[in-house]
């Protein structure tokens, strides 16, 4: 029975105390805001500016966007939401508004319905405009501009002495601090310079409460999203750092009747990462100047958000890519020249290299300041592809070039020098096109001799050695035209049945010069053939090496460019 009065005594006196405290807290805020006006700085003196402590947490980064956002935004200035909300749907002749059950937000549905249905379709289908109709509604098109902005999640905060809301903490229950609406007293204007943002509303802000002390320190709390404007150095994209700013400083009041400082850099203990961007660091800094309106100094803080892109996107989707596209050409050189498929080669990793820096443009600004490390790795890329095609075509043209005999210059430089140095070797020895030539020769000429010397062996009953017709000449060697001749000249005049035999074998010679005479220029052409097509290996050989070098060079170009850090 003790430990129920005990109880019960405890709980009424804990219900009289917070009574008691309420009471308190109300009769404090009544004191305080009486004739307190939020118009009105809280300075005490004209010389004695305001201090007010700014400082930030950077939660997130949510884009570092350099593209456009395309969006259709409505805007109503019907009070009622029920009303915006008829308009939006334009169904207003076949709903019955009044006997929708209570639950039914028709808010949310209409936010749902406009944004999965197409506007204009509706307004077709029904009959009558959907929110154009009103004049009070602008419909705002899609922006073909590019920005460069950066959107981040801060938590801000604000710390600031208004002495009117100082009090005697014992005079009021003990209470030291209370929690109030921000409407309810002077809030600095304090605003970000750089907003890029149209539909920012500052508004926004004041639903957030704010903490008074006993000694008239206020602090004032809340989260915001912020869209700034940030120039970005694609100077080396993708292993770039980009150092964005956020510059603060209050829009209405001077230097001398407001004075705003930092707390050091932003906190970044809540910071959530990021998948494309590392955040390095956020250092902030104050400034002071003047303008050219006014003689006070305006000063303003700035942060200096600095963040380093992630590479192993960039690196899979269009660094190797184009690197394997580089390996493509130097292969091309290994196909026959006989394939015809070097050409198609060439001219297709051309146009994938074309597609591909079309999407590489949709990722980078539209600027002429700097040229991106990727787009003149891309650039360099494709006019080694385009020098290995011209390359190509110089091959083929020595390959199927007319049978003529090689310039010396050509002989030289090509076909000695050039095939010493790249180890380039001939299937054959050019003398050995000769070769058959000379047989035949030699053959025709033996020939020639055992057809004088069977004739006269029939005919004349005297040795060739003692014949007189032969003595003359017998110095000569056997098998010459002119010991032939005069052999068949001698035997003519004796026999009448000579000459037609030596008649027969005059047109059986001449048959047989014409057939060398053909023969030697077949193959004094393949000859000049086979040394253009060997200067045409050697050249295949030495382009090779060219766009190897060229393609090596370029990567190498790009590795040494980049930043280290980025790198690693």
């Amino acid at each position: 029975m003790e430990k129920l009065l005990l109880c019960l005594l405890l709980c009424l006196n804990s219900i009289a105390a917070s009574k008691q405290h309420y009471n308190d807290l109300e009769r404090l805020q009544k004191d305080l805001f009486t004739n307190y006006s939020t118009n009105i700085i809280p300075q005490k003196e004209k010389t004695t500016a305001v201090k007010v402590k700014f400082d930030i947490a950077l939660n997130q980064i949510i884009d570092l966007s350099n593209s456009t956002s395309d969006e259709i935004v409505f805007t109503d200035t019907r009070k009622d939401p029920t009303e915006s909300a008829k308009c939006c749907l334009g169904l207003w002749h076949w709903v019955n508004w009044d006997n929708l059950p209570a639950w039914l937000d028709i808010t949310v549905v209409c936010v749902e319905f406009c944004t999965s249905c197409d506007l204009h379709k509706m307004s077709d289908v029904l009959g009558q405009p959907i929110c154009s109709s009103d004049p009070t509604r602008t419909l705002k098109s899609p922006m073909d501009e590019r920005l460069q902005t950066m959107t981040t999640i801060v938590w801000v905060r604000l710390y600031w002495n208004d002495f009117r809301l100082k009090w005697n903490s014992s005079h009021y229950g003990g209470i030291r601090s209370f929690v109030t609406s921000s409407k309810k007293v002077w809030l600095p204007d304090i605003t970000l310079y750089n907003n890029a943002n149209d539909n920012y509303d500052k508004e926004k802000e004041e639903y957030y409460g704010l903490t008074i002390n006993s000694n008239g320190n206020v602090g004032w709390f809340y989260p915001t999203i912020f869209k700034s404007s940030c120039t970005i150095d694609v100077t080396y994209f993708p292993f770039d750092d980009q150092k964005c700013i956020l510059k603060f400083g209050s829009w209405s009041y001077h230097g001398l009747g407001l004075d705003i400082f930092h707390s050091g850099p932003g906190d970044t203990n809540a910071f959530t990462d990021n998948g494309e961007w590392v955040l390095v660091g956020m250092p902030v800094t104050k400034y002071i100047t003047k303008y050219r309106c006014c003689p006070e100094p305006y000063p303003f803080i700035t942060y200096n958000v600095i963040i380093r892109r992630r590479t192993m996107y960039y690196i899979l989707n269009f660094l190797t890519p184009c690197v394997l596209m580089s390996a493509l050409t130097i292969l091309g050189f290994f196909l026959p020249v006989e394939s015809g498929e070097r050409m198609n080669v060439g001219v297709t990793v051309l146009l994938s290299l074309t597609v591909i820096l079309l999407l590489l443009a949709e990722e980078l600004p539209a600027t002429s300041e700097v040229v991106p490390l990727i787009s003149r790795y891309y650039t360099l890329t494709m006019i080694n592809v385009f020098i290995s095609i011209v390359f190509t075509c110089v091959v083929l043209t020595f390959h199927h070039h007319a049978p003529t005999p090689l310039p010396a210059w050509v002989r030289l430089f090509i076909c000695q020098w050039c095939a010493t140095v790249l180890r380039v070797h001939r299937n054959g020895s050019t003398n050995e096109s000769c070769v058959p030539v000379k047989r035949f020769l030699k053959t025709r000429s033996t020939r020639r001799h055992s057809l004088g010397e069977r004739l006269y062996s029939e005919e004349s009953a005297e040795p060739v050695a003692t014949n007189p017709f032969l003595n003359a000449n017998h110095a000569q060697p056997p098998g010459s035209v002119s010991t032939t001749s005069i052999q068949l000249k001698k035997l003519d005049d004796r026999n009448p049945n000579v000459r037609k035999r030596v008649n027969q074998g005059s047109k059986q010679s001449e048959a047989l010069e014409i057939l060398i005479e053909r023969t030697k220029k077949d193959d004094e052409k393949e000859r000049h053939k086979e040394e253009w097509r060997f200067a045409a290996q050697v050249l295949n050989r030495l382009f090779m090496w060219v766009v190897m070098f060229l393609v090596v060079f370029n990567c190498l170009s790009v590795l040494f460019s980049a930043p280290k850090e980025n790198l690693n």
